[in-house]
């Protein structure tokens, strides 16, 4: 703030010394003009600075103030058709006719975009607010040079120079715009310069030196050299940042093209979203350059100095102001579209999936009440997210081999949930989350699937990231290893929705199951049939899991009706009919193992049957673009189970395949409910959506790295 108002009382002081410089007669009442509108031209750029942080739009009332006073100024764009106005008369009527349109379509173009950009609310944004000021700038350059013609010829210098430095200071403000744009998209290079908003900088110095050339020299042979070497120099400068503008988004868009013509399903829609908005982009690149205003205003003057004034003004001034024109409305356009002011991008859209079906398990003759009694009997076995995260305080007390970046769930089960869910005496057990209730009824309003040789750090940080509504589970798992950090998400727990989720480590009876013996590190997928021993040992220090010796019977597939392994499906369908807001969570690893487990594709495709809203919680950002290769190509034909005869049966239960492969590919990355969903979807701005693009780009990047090596 206290260096805007140094500028400005700057300016004043300015003004003040050249008009007490004209009273004393030192300068001409036409240069006394020339300097205040050069001065006036400043303004702007002395209020509004690049490191500027307002975000949120002004109130209401100041926006509706702003957009009426943009209209009524604006209004000026009928003055070219007044007979009064004397409009480019030096020049002949087809001329001053073209001219006439081309003023009048500009100041009204320029109006109609300052006013609706001034007046709509946006989400905070400083790249936004940086916007609005170039559009305003631009329709503050449009207007003075059309009211040139209705204001006394003294005063028409004023008005002239005004929009000439204006220009100069919106040149600057669109050129921060592109750049901030493209350096979001390609990081690593910066467009190849070192420092781009340097040469922004000078640029803008040239532009502005040229026309206070012309103000304070005239039209001698000196300023005329001066001018044009300005000129020269902000030209090749405006080219040394637009052609590698230009060349990054079109390797940029070359890249995406032909991932969209190698992939299929959900990586294709999203290298097809991401073309749109990359040929967006070099489309307006493209017209930034070659609409620039000196371009033309060079040749205008080696003709005007070659050949005279009237042969320069008659061959060249008129496709000078029509292209100056065209730049301006280029300019707004540009920068109120590619702001994400009026254009957002929509994220791209799936056609609906084939009508998918499975049947894994049902009850046979004669057990159907038996079968219905246990699985409301399992959707009523739910835990808190209280008693989740005091689990995780006390679980190195229980399991004194316990380490957070190498313990599995199947670890913890075998070495802490088995020994605390047992009943006093050993006689038997029971779940742990039915210990944790008391016996008390819980039912589920979201039911994790999960994978068993997951990190049980990773399991229990993406619960508590999808009660926070957090996009990944990263920040706080990292929170969870310390007690500090444990307890700030304790705090932040008491603030979020209640929610009670159904965990199989914690919600089956694994004393009525794998106790005994030993699971593979995906429990379910044993398929309610008997385990066979299989050598656990404890991932932290290689020590075999201990044997339970309860006495509760062990219940496999040759009981369906009471077996608790078999009906996770049907639970899932029964608690979609009893709640409202009943809800998948698919928690995927860090290698997104759990889409490689045939049980665990079986849940999801109930939840697609059932219409239960489904969320995929991934580990990081990094881990989705870096398994890109894997997870583009995905089919569940590839899934795993401990018994072959398992994955065949899940298989053969699901009636299309190939719509599978294509909603999980949708789901994973991002289009369908999930954290990168929502970043598309939701209004981002201009760097925000070139940061979507590379993300989307380093991913395909990524893959060609890996299918060279």
């Amino acid at each position: 703030m206290r260096t805007r108002f140094a500028l400005v009382a700057l300016l004043l002081l300015g003004a003040a010394f050249f008009t007490a410089l004209h009273e004393g007669g030192v300068i001409s009442t036409r240069r006394l003009y020339s300097v205040l509108g050069s001065l006036l031209g400043l303004v702007p750029g002395s209020l509004h600075l690049r490191r500027s942080k307002r975000q949120a739009p002004p109130r209401n009332l100041w926006r509706w103030l702003s957009a009426m006073a943009v209209v009524a100024v604006g209004s000026l764009h009928v003055l070219p058709w007044l007979p009064f106005i004397e409009w480019y008369n030096f020049l002949p009527v087809q001329s001053r006719d073209w001219l006439q349109v081309v003023d009048s379509v500009a100041c009204f173009g320029s109006t109609c975009i300052a006013s609706v950009c001034v007046s709509l609310r946006h989400p905070p944004s400083t790249y936004v607010r940086h916007a609005v000021w170039a559009i305003c700038g631009i329709w503050m350059i449009v207007v003075s040079l059309t009211a040139v013609s209705m204001v006394p010829s003294d005063y028409q210098t004023i008005l002239q120079h005004l929009a000439w430095h204006l220009e100069g200071t919106v040149f600057k403000w669109t050129a921060w715009l592109m750049v901030g744009r493209i350096v979001a998209l390609d990081r690593r290079s910066s467009l190849g310069m070192a420092h781009p908003n340097r040469l922004v900088n000078i640029a803008t110095i040239c532009f502005h030196a040229r026309v206070v050339t012309e103000t304070f020299f005239d039209s001698t042979p000196v300023s005329f050299l001066l001018q044009l070497v300005f000129a020269v120099a902000f030209v090749i400068i405006w080219m040394a940042i637009c052609f590698p503008t230009m060349a990054c988004v079109a390797k940029s868009l070359r890249v995406v093209q032909k991932e969209a013509r190698k992939v299929t399903g959900a990586p294709q829609a999203e290298a097809q979203w991401a073309k749109k908005v990359l040929k967006f982009e070099l489309a307006a690149s493209m017209c930034l350059t070659f609409t620039c205003t000196t371009l033309w205003w060079i040749p205008h003057q080696v003709l005007l100095w070659g050949a005279g004034q009237q042969t320069a003004d008659s061959v060249l001034l008129v496709p000078m102001i029509v292209a100056h024109r065209l730049n301006m409305l280029v300019k707004a356009a540009s920068a109120a579209t590619l702001s994400g002011l009026l254009w957002h991008f929509q994220a791209p859209q799936t056609a609906p999936t084939s009508n998918l079906q499975i049947q894994i398990h049902g009850p046979q003759q004669g057990d159907a009440q038996v079968w219905s009694q246990k699985v409301d009997e399992l959707a009523h076995r739910a835990i808190s997210l209280e008693s989740l995260l005091r689990f995780w305080g006390e679980l190195p007390k229980v399991m004194s081999s316990f380490d957070p970046a190498r313990s599995t769930t199947n670890d913890v089960v075998h070495m802490a949930i088995i020994p605390l869910s047992r009943s006093e005496g050993g006689t038997g057990g029971h779940s742990l989350a039915s210990v944790w209730s008391g016996g008390q009824r819980l039912r589920a309003k979201c039911m994790v699937t999960h994978n068993w040789s997951n990190l049980f750090l990773h399991l229990v940080a993406g619960i508590l990231a999808d009660a926070l509504g957090e996009s990944y589970y990263d920040a706080v798992a990292a929170k969870l290893l310390s007690p500090a950090g444990v307890e700030e998400l304790a705090a932040m727990l008491q603030q979020a929705p209640k929610t009670a989720y159904w965990v199989c480590a914690f919600s089956i009876n694994q004393h009525a199951c794998i106790c005994h013996g030993f699971s593979q590190p995906s429990s379910r997928d044993l398929g309610g049939t008997a385990p066979q021993r299989w050598p656990g040992k404890d991932s932290a220090n290689g020590v075999p899991y201990p044997v339970c010796d309860c006495q509760e019977p062990k219940i496999f597939n040759d009981q369906p009706a009471l077996c608790e392994m078999n009906k996770f499906n049907a639970m899932m369908r029964h608690l979609a009919s009893l709640e409202k807001h009943f809800s998948h969570l698919v928690i995927a690893d860090s290698h997104f193992k759990v889409f490689t487990r045939a049980w665990c594709i079986a849940e999801i495709v109930e939840s697609e049957v059932s219409q239960v809203p489904k969320r995929i919680k991934i580990h990081s950002q990094s881990s989705l673009d870096n398994h890109y290769q894997s997870l583009s190509c995905i089919d569940v034909r590839d899934c795993e189970a401990s018994r072959p005869e398992d994955r065949d049966m899940i298989l053969s239960g699901i009636s299309d395949l190939d719509a599978l492969n294509a909603e999980l590919q949708w789901a994973i990355f991002g289009t369908r409910g999930l954290p990168h969903r929502k970043l598309l979807s939701k209004w981002v701005d201009g760097p925000g959506r070139a940061a979507l693009v590379a993300r989307i780009l380093r991913r395909i990047e990524g893959q060609a790295v890996l299918s060279a090596v």
